[in-house]
């Protein structure tokens, strides 16, 4: 669970049962119709056995603690972020897909189960349209970078440019001091050395090697770490996205699309960063993130919930939307499909195993 979940179940513990009933009913409520909640309605619809009255004034305590909020005084009430967090933890308990939802979705993994190709643009389509909103499935890391070959080239004096050229095309450079300068027949010669000598290795294994001048010893220690930070920083060579229209549909105009447009177009990079790290997750664990302006003002309105697939390598599958997403859909959605594509990798990974 995320952190801000942990701190927003403290922060229920503050509220009586009743506050924290009607609370989960506000944010319920106004996920599914997008407008201010009013008490009458509320003791209307889901005949409360409370006066209207009475719940006036619990939501206006919840109000004034910061988890509701009223766009002007006769209208009802909004969940604020901090609302959300405490009425996702109150119904996290209670969401499950259907038996009947968990036999479609492996139904339709089986009929692609020998096409690996397939898992994950199809992960992405069943957890959009499971989850009602847009879905992000991310390839298997890559943590093993490996060399393609390599390239040096004369700037001035002892200043070299190294171009650190990897499989499958991602280029890195330095610009770098010489212990000596070469000339360009030497350099030219040390590139062919250094191709030779790296090609095909990862970080680690070209660290181990040594060299047999001051130069070429730098020029390896440099490449090594190039390649070790090319592999830290892989999150998953594809990523696949579905769903967009349900976001478009529901808030074409909102922060949150807006955000998730500018993802698209960026390739994804603020999500390597918000989610960071992962290869140490246990698969099927479920993140939540609702309303997080510290990590960057477009945060604020947009609620992502993700998870990790796969034991050794794996990637991560993931829902974003407007704060007002449904939660009750999304969370059992991520988890499962977190949950069916590690079997299929498991599965995977035995059929290759030699004996």
């Amino acid at each position: 669970m995320a952190e801000a979940m942990v701190h927003a179940a403290e922060a229920a513990r503050a509220l009586t049962a009743r506050q924290r009933y009607l609370l989960s009913l506000v944010v319920q409520a106004y996920i599914e119709h997008g407008r201010p909640i009013g008490s009458q309605w509320l003791v209307e619809t889901y005949r409360l056995p409370y006066s209207p009255a009475t719940v006036r004034n619990e939501l206006a305590v919840l109000t004034a603690a910061g988890y509701l909020s009223q766009p002007h005084p006769s209208a009802g009430r909004v969940p604020t972020p901090k609302g959300y967090r405490v009425a996702v933890q109150e119904m996290l308990p209670r969401v499950s897909l259907s038996p009947e939802e968990r036999e479609a979705i492996r139904r339709a993994f089986q009929e692609a189960a020998y096409d690996s190709s397939r898992w994950l643009p199809l992960a992405a389509r069943l957890l959009a349209r499971q989850a009602q909103a847009a879905a992000i499935v991310t390839g298997p890391d890559t943590p093993v970078a490996r060399v393609s070959h390599i390239a040096l080239v004369p700037v001035r004096g002892r200043q070299v440019l190294l171009v650190v050229v990897l499989e499958g095309g991602e280029v890195r450079q330095r610009l770098l001091l010489l212990p000596q300068t070469l000339s360009r027949r030497e350099l030219t010669v040390l590139t062919e050395r250094l191709t030779q000598r790296t090609q095909g290795l990862d970080g680690e294994a070209i660290a181990r090697l040594s060299g047999s001048s001051p130069a070429e010893t730098l020029l390896l220690q440099v490449i090594a770490e190039e390649v070790q930070e090319a592999a830290r920083r892989s999150v998953g060579a594809r990523v696949y996205r579905a769903g967009l229209h349900y976001l478009l549909q529901k808030e074409p105009d909102s922060p949150a699309a807006q955000a998730f447009a500018r993802w698209v177009e960026e390739g994804f990079r603020i999500l390597e960063d918000l989610f960071g790290p992962t290869s140490e997750e246990p698969p099927g664990r479920v993140h939540i993130l609702i309303g997080a302006a510290e990590r960057g003002q477009e945060l604020q309105h947009c609620a992502i919930i993700w998870g990790r697939y796969g034991r050794h390598v794996g990637g991560l599958v993931s829902v974003v939307g407007p704060l007002r997403i449904p939660y009750q859909r999304a969370i059992p959605a991520v988890g499962f499909m977190a949950q069916v594509l590690t079997e299929l990798m498991d599965r995977a990974e035995g059929a290759n195993e030699t004996p």
